[in-house]
């Protein structure tokens, strides 16, 4: 491996902090569902996320999203239809762990290495056992100060790190060029940059505390520092790929932490500017005048057809559960809610025309419920990266 600069290694490397504080935290959570569902995780005390831990009356829900079934990149449902090579290379699929030799439970299914989660099944995970990702780091020293390329995912509103999925037979190296060329290249490749990915330096290889794991099912990653040192980006245009609404530079002040590994989870942070706020339903179109016998999956059978859908919500009286005659329905991509809202407006369903506008909706916390709305499963292997989240506080 090339080293471009000593001292600009440094900077990075001293930016880097490993703690198991809260360890295995997130993948926890019993606030609210599973992603995408109505389904909820039991409570796992600190003194019992161990397997070590004998806890007999220990039963969680067996949850495996239909968004993750009979896919190409997804696992059969049943470990015993399908042949397995735990802890190995499984044909171009590598199950092995970062985190070393996992155990298998009564149903042949991989037991998550770290412990308990409250939840058993795949969830919206692709694989049993470690799903393996990549995450690139890309550096540069402007003006004197330490900078690095985040992203603004499209899905969420969230910074994060320009990464993603490691793809079936594909090396990690080629997925953090991939990743990054997709993410923040907008897919364009420089070969003049081919000199600054020998130069990587490997930060982080582990476990990812994500609240999309569960008993059986892992997140994992590499996060690799690509710093130049050498002007290979001056030349290179930094563009938004699909998945990013905004691409820029980062500034870390000297002495901060530019990549914390809490939770064995890879977070970046800073403090230099407030990020955008996260705003549940960025792409959301309102659907009013709506038969107030209309479900959830009704207006997923109506609008699925012009793209992914991320999320439905009918707003019901917190006292009589009636429907309030109004919807939301939230699309990953502006471009799909704008199309559908083009589509839709003034179509008449069930005896009514229905208006259909953008709009921006967050749902009040009494609202946020178990049959609260109806969830979709977004397949693009690059939402999977979203473990890697830029927190800027002021």
């Amino acid at each position: 491996m090339l080293i471009a600069n000593v001292r600009s290694v440094r900077l990075v490397m001293n930016s880097v902090m490993i703690t198991n504080s809260k360890m295995h935290y997130k993948c926890r959570n019993i606030e609210k569902p599973y992603l995408r569902s109505d389904v909820y995780r039991v409570k796992v005390p600190d003194d019992k996320v161990k397997w070590e831990v004998v806890w007999p009356e220990y039963a969680p829900n067996d949850f495996t999203s239909s968004g993750a079934i009979g896919k190409p990149w997804a696992d059969s449902v049943n470990v015993e239809s399908q042949k397995f090579k735990w802890n190995d290379v499984d044909g171009l699929i590598d199950r092995r762990s970062y985190m070393g030799k996992y155990n298998l439970d009564g149903t042949g299914r991989p037991l998550n290495p770290v412990g308990r989660t409250g939840l058993r099944g795949r969830g919206v995970l692709g694989k049993w056992g470690p799903n393996h990702a990549a995450d690139p780091i890309v550096s540069r020293i402007h003006h004197g100060q330490l900078q690095f390329v985040g992203i603004a995912r499209r899905d969420s509103g969230e910074w994060a790190l320009p990464g993603g999925m490691v793809d079936a037979g594909e090396d990690v190296q080629e997925t953090l060029k991939r990743e990054f060329t997709e993410e923040a290249l907008d897919g364009k490749k420089y070969p003049e940059l081919d000199m600054l990915w020998r130069k990587g330096v490997e930060l982080y290889r582990g476990y990812v505390d994500d609240p999309r794991n569960t008993d059986n099912a892992w997140m994992e990653t590499v996060v690799v520092n690509f710093h130049d040192n050498d002007g290979y980006l001056n030349n290179v245009t930094l563009r938004a790929g699909d998945d990013a609404i905004k691409l820029r530079w980062i500034t870390v002040s000297l002495g901060q932490k530019l990549v914390q590994v809490s939770n064995r989870q890879a977070l970046v942070t800073m403090s230099r500017r407030p990020g955008p706020p996260s705003i549940d339903g960025l792409y959301s179109l309102k659907i009013d005048n709506i038969s107030y016998q209309t479900a959830p999956q009704d207006l997923r059978r109506l609008f699925e057809k012009y793209g992914e859908i991320g999320d439905i919500h009918i707003p019901r009286d917190r006292y009589t559960k009636q429907s309030k005659g109004f919807g939301f329905v939230r699309f990953y991509s502006r471009r799909d809610a704008e199309y559908a809202m083009d589509r839709m407006d003034g179509r008449w369903v069930d005896g009514r025309e229905i208006r259909v506008a953008m709009a921006r909706y967050e749902r009040p916390i009494d609202e946020r419920s178990r049959n609260g709305g109806s969830s979709g499963y977004r397949s693009s292997r690059r939402l999977v990266n979203s473990h890697v989240h830029i927190h800027m506080d002021t």
